[in-house]
């Protein structure tokens, strides 16, 4: 990041700029971010490009990475912040000419620019915020991901029931009694009576591959990541079609940052089992995760129609995934809902609230900054995200004392705003 401010400041000093300081000009009352009255229309335009190359640039594609911000110039003429990300790769690949004629056409489109969308690098305006939720995600929790296992449950507790009775019903009845503590163990994150239950279980049921793939969550859990893919392969070796197993190894490959063979493992759960709505969840962290947002929202819509609309981690994950896509309204719709669900969670407020903020309606963003602090008031960040809010919409004092809260509260870039935009 500080490299990217110093290859800017440098393009600067070589054109002979003379810009006054965004902290000067907002004093003044002069505008800074032109806003468009198309807002996500506006933003949509340019962010699949803006996002592609991101990916692309990640991949080392850097020529193809350059081309995605030339369709976003074409697309968004207007924009300043095109023209900053394409100056800052054309510069890394050695355009310095090239790189020179972008920011001498941001500083004459909008004098505080480089500043405000160039002082943190090419993500640009997000990197205002003191979070930066494109990257997030919401896991699926415990109780989420045990639900799969019930029907196992269900199964084994069938067998004791049946009418048929045979000298193996005690120790039927025995195993499915600590199956069914293992479960509520692992949804309480007691990992140690998960284990001890397990044990108990082995004993009695010594290569049963659901026992292994339990055994490898409780691993999980404690964050042996290495111990629970061991775990999950022994499981897969038991029954090739345990489809959970394949979807918690994929897990477990994700975590070691092996996208390929994470995709690979969810990719057969799903074949094995087309209706596991935990595979789908999974597989869109995925998607999401190398770029492919389409295929991200394919798969959250999957997990809908299997878990319905009140599936909370989704709507959230979707949000975020449209978010990025640029399309504002249908991310905005996701969070209204979540938020009638979940009344007292501040993130829905403050990822809401960041929209807002990117689409130049800072009114709307104040207010969800201020409901996200209501609902905990020891978000360090929100307060700052609230302080660049009244910022933009040219009220200094009350930013400058969001930043002075939002320092208070140990967040460090609060200190460097203030001292930014605040000291007279």
């Amino acid at each position: 990041m500080k490299k990217v401010k110093i290859i800017i400041s440098l393009l600067l000093i070589i054109l002979g700029l003379q810009l006054p300081s965004s902290a000067q000009l907002l004093r003044n009352g002069i505008p800074t971010i032109v806003h468009n009255p198309e807002g996500e229309i506006y933003r949509e335009r340019i962010q699949r490009f803006l996002v592609k190359a991101d990916n692309l640039f990640r991949q080392g594609n850097y020529l193809e990475a350059l081309n995605q911000l030339d369709l976003a110039v074409e697309a968004s003429p207007q924009n300043p912040e095109v023209y900053l990300h394409r100056a800052t790769l054309r510069y890394r690949l050695g355009m310095e000419t090239e790189a020179k004629q972008d920011i001498l056409l941001v500083s004459r489109m909008n004098p505080v620019a480089t500043d405000l969308f160039g002082i943190n690098g090419p993500k640009a305006q997000l990197d205002l915020l003191a979070f930066y939720p494109e990257d997030w995600y919401v896991e699926l929790d415990w109780t989420d991901r045990m639900s799969s296992y019930e029907s196992i449950l269900f199964d084994w507790e069938k067998a004791i029931t049946a009418e048929e009775v045979t000298d193996d019903l005690p120790e039927l009845e025995a195993a499915a009694n600590h199956f069914a503590s293992t479960l509520d163990a692992i949804v309480q994150k007691d990992w140690k009576t998960a284990q001890k239950e397990l044990s108990l279980l082995s004993l009695i049921r010594a290569n049963e591959t659901t026992v292994y793939d339990l055994k490898g969550i409780v691993a999980l859990g404690k964050e042996d990541i290495n111990q629970a893919a061991t775990y999950f392969r022994k499981a897969i070796q038991l029954d090739p079609n345990n489809a959970l197993a394949w979807c918690n190894l994929s897990l477990t490959q994700r975590k070691n940052q092996l996208p390929e063979a994470a995709l690979e493992s969810i990719n057969r759960a799903i074949r094995l089992s087309p209706t596991l709505s935990t595979a789908y969840f999974d597989r869109s962290l995925l998607h999401k995760e190398i770029g492919d947002l389409e295929a991200a929202l394919a798969d959250y819509s999957s997990v809908i129609m299997l878990e319905g609309i009140y599936h909370q981690p989704t709507l959230f994950n979707r949000a975020m995934t449209l978010k990025k896509m640029g399309k504002f309204t249908a991310a905005i719709n996701d969070l209204d809902y979540l938020i009638q669900l979940e009344p007292d969670n501040a993130l829905p407020y403050k990822v809401r609230g960041n929209i807002h903020l990117l689409s130049g309606f800072y009114n709307k963003a104040v207010s969800d900054f201020t409901k996200a602090i209501a609902k905990d008031s020891d978000l360090a960040e929100a307060y700052f995200n609230r302080g660049l809010a009244h910022l933009l919409n040219y009220n200094v004092l009350p930013a400058c004392m969001d930043f002075e809260k939002s320092a208070d509260k140990g967040y460090e870039r609060g200190t460097d705003k203030q001292v930014y935009f605040c000291s007279n």
